[in-house]
């Protein structure tokens, strides 16, 4: 469980690693350390905001910064990628089949890793749901500008894989994790063939064509050798990466037309959403005690409780994995209920264009939900972008 990794490994090792006073290491998180980690990680979150692009990784160099990345970003992260993993057990089981059909070891690629949030996750999720299915051996192949990050998530990941030895939750699990200093675009070619590759806020940085043209090039390389779970990108839920997320999903499929997707996409046609006010991304109900009781402190010292994981992303299959294809009539919500003169309605997701549908008779929907046209009234086309409520 998330919560159980974040209140039992990752604050206590944040707060002994990065307390300034030795008088606090080695006891209890408390509220006097939510007071004094929150003021660093408020400065970040200004950061993150306004500068990332550019300065992020000179700030990561810091010790301040670093702890209250670790105390709150992380644990994000893994949320988001724990329910990405969630929603397509097709998806994870394949990247242990292709482990297990090779040499019995599990190898997993993390592009922009930081302190290894995508490989974190996808440790807990598999310590946690697939117990009968662990492996022997994992190897973590960790690309980042920040080799401080690496370094400080590499420590935390071995905490907690020492613990599930020891109290037998994983036992005689060998876990290997290589680190590599640098762009992870220029280094794909140095990476080894993995059962998955795994990137986490990543493509926010970049927003030009030849930033997509790049991007698009090398994880066309990297998905073409690669076997098992394919590669799979999660991005903030903000317009820009969210809509260079999906130029990128257009290139690839434009390189390969046999590109296959897990998900969001039901169809493999043009993104609706590339352009315009509307874009794909998913708010997904949490519960914030999920994540740890003491992140739920330091959430609400930031005057946001959490109650809501939002991202976008991207999942492409391995060559030869077959996706399984969405029934002619599914559609993807990509809007919470929208409230109209006519009744409330959704945007659903098309080849090439949005359509507004009716709840006619329908619960109510959330974005993301895949839902059967059949019991729903014909609609009209319309517009993205069409004016609707925000949340």
């Amino acid at each position: 469980m998330i919560s159980q990794f974040v209140d039992e490994i990752l604050y206590p090792w944040v707060k002994n690693r990065y307390t300034p006073d030795a008088r606090w290491k080695d006891k209890p998180f408390s509220a006097k350390d939510v007071a004094f980690f929150s003021r660093g990680i408020t400065e970040l979150s200004e950061y993150f905001t306004t500068e990332r692009p550019s300065r992020i990784n000179d700030y990561l160099n810091h010790a301040k910064f670093r702890s209250s990345y670790l105390l709150y970003f992380l644990p994000l992260g893994i949320q988001k990628f724990d329910t990405v993993f969630a929603q397509y057990p097709g998806a994870f089981k394949t990247v242990l089949d292709g482990a297990a059909s090779q040499d019995g070891i599990l190898r997993v690629v993390d592009l922009g890793s930081g302190p290894g949030t995508a490989s974190l996750a996808f440790l807990i999720h598999l310590l946690s749901r697939y117990k009968n299915r662990i492996p022997k051996k994992i190897e973590f192949y960790w690309l980042d500008l920040s080799f401080s990050m690496m370094k400080d998530g590499e420590q935390v990941l071995r905490a907690y894989v020492d613990q599930c030895v020891r109290e037998k939750h994983a036992p005689g699990l060998e876990v290997t994790v290589h680190l590599t200093p640098g762009e992870w675009v220029r280094n794909t070619q140095r990476l080894p063939q993995a059962d998955l590759v795994l990137m986490g806020q990543v493509l926010n940085e970049g927003k030009s064509s030849q930033d997509l043209e790049s991007a698009a090039r090398a994880i066309h390389q990297l998905k073409s050798r690669n076997r098992g779970g394919g590669v799979l990108l999660v991005e903030p839920a903000a317009r820009v990466s969210s809509q260079f997320l999906s130029a990128l999903r257009d290139n690839l499929i434009q390189k390969d037309p046999r590109t296959g997707i897990w998900g969001p996409c039901l169809h493999s046609g043009a993104c609706p959403l590339l352009n315009g006010r509307d874009w794909c991304h998913f708010s997904v109900p949490v519960k914030p005690e999920s994540v740890g009781k003491w992140f739920v402190q330091i959430s609400k010292s930031l005057g946001s409780p959490r109650e809501w994981s939002k991202y976008s992303y991207l999942w492409l299959s391995a060559p030869g994995v077959e996706v399984p294809k969405a029934p002619e009539d599914a559609r993807l919500v990509i809007s919470d209920p929208l409230g109209t003169s006519q009744g409330p309605q959704v945007l659903l997701c098309e080849p090439s264009q949005v359509r507004r549908y009716p709840l006619v008779g329908q619960k109510k929907l959330l974005r993301g939900e895949r839902i059967r046209l059949a019991p729903l009234r014909e609609p009209a086309a319309v517009k993205a972008g069409s004016k609707r409520r925000k949340r």
